[in-house]
């Protein structure tokens, strides 16, 4: 189970539908070819408004549901707030658009293209990620955003 949080309704709203329709043809893409270790990814969506409380009650709720990962935030203070929530239940926030130099020093339980394009956390810094075999998330026009490629 991999969770999706971003900005659904609000000023941004359009980056993030972008966003979660991204992770969703990626998600259908990776089950049509049999998902990950034989088994498909499930997506659960929630909305976080575009405020940082939003974010932390999307998160909540996400963790809530048992998801092992969660994709989002649109923005570095969503991200932020949210990584409050991600970091002590220890659930992996891979965030492909938060862009504050204040996440780079953010590494256990946190992925995110830092201003030199690289990830900002070593594989060996990542326990939680053993979990997920792949996971791969595109833009609506096809670019990749996001790669993660962990051993089971």
């Amino acid at each position: 189970l991999v969770g999706f949080s971003a900005e659904l309704t609000g000023k941004q709203s359009e980056a993030s539908i972008n966003m979660r329709n991204g992770v969703r043809m990626a998600v259908e893409e990776i089950n049509d070819t049999g998902g990950i270790a034989g088994r498909p990814i499930n997506l659960v969506i929630e909305d976080d408004g575009g405020i940082p409380e939003g974010a932390v009650d999307a998160d909540r709720k996400l963790i809530d549901q048992k998801v092992v990962a969660i994709i989002g935030h649109l923005t570095s203070n969503q991200t932020l707030a949210g990584y409050d929530v991600t970091e002590k239940e220890q659930v992996v926030l891979f965030s492909p658009t938060a862009a504050t130099s204040v996440l780079t020093k953010k590494k256990d339980y946190l992925y995110h293209p830092n201003n030199t394009g690289e990830r900002s956390a070593s594989e060996n810094d990542q326990p939680k990620l053993r979990s997920l075999a792949a996971f791969v998330t595109r833009s609506a026009m096809g670019g990749i955003w996001f790669v993660a490629e962990i051993r089971s």
